[in-house]
């Protein structure tokens, strides 16, 4: 019995340790396209994003492999993913602990598919949740 509880113990403190949100969010996307020279702005609403914080690591959406956040503190979450390769797009995600609000901002440096955007900015309020 004492082996079994010496066991389960460390089990359950790494189980604890585990730092996972999971939230999903509802908002509106503002895309930016440039068009002879000029900027145009788009806005999309009813959008749904999930996003799963897992040990300095953030899945978005239904991807299967998370990128590393460089901060987490007890107000905010940010992560800056920087994909050099494809098209040279930097999306950057910040999370407010507090209020539950997310922002993900995507820049484009030159889109590969010309029906990309320049620039897309994803706000909403968020809650916790399992995702699907």
């Amino acid at each position: 019995m004492k082996v079994a509880l010496f066991l389960l113990i460390p089990m359950m403190l790494a189980a604890c340790s585990k730092n996972e949100l999971s939230i999903v969010c509802e908002g509106t996307l503002d895309k930016s396209f440039v068009e002879n020279q000029v900027i145009r702005h788009e806005s999309t609403p009813n959008l749904t994003y999930f996003y799963r914080f897992n040990e300095d690591k953030v899945f978005k959406n239904h991807y299967e492999y998370g990128f590393l956040c460089s901060e987490n503190t007890s107000e905010v979450i940010k992560c800056v993913i920087d994909l050099t390769l494809g098209d040279g797009s930097v999306t950057t995600i910040n999370l407010n602990k507090k209020s539950f609000l997310v922002t993900d901002d995507i820049l484009r440096k030159v889109p590969k598919n010309p029906i990309l955007p320049i620039s897309e900015n994803f706000s909403g309020k968020c809650k916790k949740s399992e995702l699907p």
